[in-house]
């Protein structure tokens, strides 16, 4: 937390006076503005990237002084304004991702682990499926948590970099979004597996559950906190529709590590309103 408050109220990047001169000739009265916290270098020049509020219109200088138009400068503003998008998504969001535990998955492999050595000799084929699509569950949150956590602090080690030497490329910004999509992907698939097993979990607790009595207390009781753990876990009707089409929107695009074409359609829309000439 405290680098982000380095990124979003300090310690950035210094204006010189003929940067701040530059900045008032395109500010309206009553605004204020804010600046990205490093200068951006993109093929060999530097520049400064900074946004009025409250219409949020950005500009973009060279550090010469100049105002570029848009065509030069598109790329500077990408990198400018995705960068700190993804260093707050990182700093905020990551963070909490990060900190996750993975006990009560590591406890659900455990007791599929006794179901499977008490029970698969009699399991018919299709319920043996369903055992091995419930192993999924666990083992791809399990994996897939340890990915957010490396993905979380090789993105933060990037990000104190960058609020060290107050140069941003393209190069750092793509390994930003590259260690911020690994994330994005880990905790998406962490819940989509829970929706794509759904119906083989509820069918092998249905069996195991009436395979089993309490005569035969330690698998029995296996059997119930097994219950209980899986009735926790997510579904489409717990997640909601909105999930589902979010599903159905983006998962070809997570999966790939790619932005969705949403976001992509943000950053044009962001891009039509800076204040640098048009040509």
């Amino acid at each position: 937390m405290k680098l982000l408050k380095k990124i979003l109220f300090g310690d950035k990047v210094s204006l010189p006076s003929h940067i701040q001169e530059r900045i008032q000739e395109y500010q309206q009265q009553g605004e204020r503005y804010v600046h990205f916290f490093c200068k951006i270098k993109y093929e060999e020049e530097y520049y400064f990237y900074l946004q009025y509020t409250p219409d949020q219109d950005g500009l973009v200088i060279r550090e010469d002084g100049q105002v570029p138009p848009k065509s030069e400068v598109k790329p500077v503003f990408f990198i400018a304004k995705s960068t700190d998008a993804i260093a707050q998504d990182i700093s905020k969001i990551g963070k909490q991702w990060a900190g996750r535990t993975i006990r009560t998955h590591e406890k659900v492999l455990r007791l599929l682990e006794k179901v499977d050595q008490a029970l698969r000799d009699q399991m018919p084929p299709d319920i043996v499926e369903d055992l091995e699509a419930f192993y999924r569950v666990p083992k791809t949150f399990i994996k897939q948590q340890q990915r957010i956590k490396e993905a979380y602090q090789k993105g933060m080690k990037i990000i104190n970099q960058l609020s060290e030497t107050k140069i941003c490329t393209a190069e750092s910004r793509e390994t930003l979004d590259k260690y911020d999509m690994q994330m994005v992907k880990g905790s998406y698939l962490k819940n989509y597996v829970q929706i794509q097993t759904y119906e083989a979990r509820k069918r092998l607790i249905d069996y195991i559950d009436s395979k089993v009595s309490i005569s035969e207390f330690g698998l029995w009781w296996t059997v119930q906190r097994l219950k209980r753990l899986n009735n926790k876990m997510a579904d489409r009707w717990k997640l909601g529709d909105e999930f589902m089409e979010f599903i159905e929107k983006n998962h070809d695009n997570i999966m790939r590590g790619e932005r969705s074409e949403e976001d992509k359609k943000k950053m044009e829309d962001m891009f039509r309103n800076i204040r640098n000439p048009d040509n």
